[in-house]
């Protein structure tokens, strides 16, 4: 799935893991590489 975050842009999502609110996503960025967030607080936009 590819989503928009307000810092790092356009990125990818490669893995879901956690539960509940502490679900973590690992995303691939163009510019960045790949971050691990916190999906409470990364306030992703699906694109």
């Amino acid at each position: 799935m590819n989503v928009l975050h307000s810092k790092f842009g356009n990125g990818k999502i490669i893995e879901i893991s956690g539960e509940d609110a502490n679900k973590k996503a690992t995303i691939f960025f163009e510019k960045f590489g790949q971050k691990q967030l916190l999906l409470k607080f990364a306030k992703l936009e699906i694109i």
